[in-house]
């Protein structure tokens, strides 16, 4: 009779169970249909997540905080970057090979000499192979600074930490190709504010809490090396921005500002930039500043490779 009434316990159970793992899910990023983010703090991959055979994946052990990107490498081959907290005393990087079914091939950790958190990922083809450009921050001693990582699917191949005298938020990462220049082109918020962590910094970018009047626009070859930078500033703060890519050779940005003496909102100022010039498109404000005194450093960035093997258990949806 107990056996019974906890049989009847667990069905009743489990469909509550799974609904509550729904319902704190928070999706990232969304690919085919394939799903990551966290559950709880604790990465997740999902497939088919809103259909009836639905699946979820989650690993053993809490150390592996959200899901950021997930990737293609062919039609079976899929792989996902998940930031991780306090592997071996130092956030890094998980990356996560799985099959169309959903199956783990096999999992890797990269780590580097101060904490890193990635923040987004760029795709891109170079001699016809797929590479994928890491934007994330790394945490030096007194400071956050960018740091750009090129991944082929196996290792990073080479990586540069970027900084200022300022906190770097990576905002924008693209091809770029001129009759002078070939390579990319970076924009990245020059935020006055101190952060504590990762979190902090990434929680005030997503409500658009900027407390910055600086953007800084960096052009890095294909061989990683930094070939110009220069700061655009602003007339005050920047309330809000987007960014337009008109084409391979430029980039237009919107930004909404605050007049420094009325108070009020001056939007949609569009900025254009390429290599040689940086210029108000179209609108009649004067007060562009571009110069290159920051105290602005870089140098390349090493990371270790490291096997681990990780255990995910399946937590699947069911039809009630």
């Amino acid at each position: 009779m107990n056996k019974i009434f906890l049989f009847f316990l667990f069905v009743i159970i489990f469909p509550f169970a799974v609904q509550k793992y729904r319902e704190s899910i928070i999706i990232n990023y969304v690919l085919d249909d394939f799903y990551t983010g966290r559950i709880d703090g604790k990465l997740f991959i999902g497939k088919n997540l809103f259909l009836a055979n639905s699946l979820i994946l989650v690993p053993n052990i809490h150390n592996f905080s959200e899901g950021i990107s997930i990737h293609k490498m062919n039609n079976s081959r899929y792989f996902l970057l998940s930031n991780t907290n306090s592997f071996g005393f130092y956030d890094c990087l998980l990356v996560v090979f799985f099959s169309r079914d959903l199956s783990i091939m096999n999992t890797s950790i990269f780590k580097t000499s101060y904490p890193y958190n990635l923040i987004k990922v760029f795709e891109c083809y170079e001699n016809n192979m797929k590479k994928f450009y890491l934007l994330g921050l790394i945490k030096d001693l007194f400071d956050f600074e960018i740091c750009i990582s090129r991944y082929d699917g196996d290792k990073i191949e080479e990586s540069v930490k970027l900084g200022t005298n300022f906190i770097d938020y990576p905002i924008y990462f693209s091809e770029y190709e001129s009759d002078k220049f070939k390579g990319y082109v970076l924009l990245s918020l020059c935020v006055k504010s101190t952060y504590v962590n990762f979190i902090d910094i990434r929680f005030n970018m997503d409500i658009k809490r900027f407390n910055t009047d600086s953007m800084l626009v960096c052009f890095i070859d294909q061989e990683m090396k930094i070939s110009k930078y220069f700061v655009i500033r602003f007339p005050s703060n920047i309330i809000d921005y987007s960014i337009v890519k008109r084409s391979i050779d430029s980039v237009l940005l919107r930004v909404d500002f605050i007049d420094k003496i009325y108070g009020y909102h001056l939007t949609n100022n569009f900025i254009h930039i390429d290599f040689n010039d940086v210029r108000f498109a179209g609108y009649r404000h004067k007060e562009l500043y571009v110069d290159n005194f920051f105290y602005f450093k870089h140098s390349s960035v090493d990371f270790s490779k490291i096997d681990v093997k990780i255990v995910f258990n399946k937590v699947e949806e069911r039809l009630r």
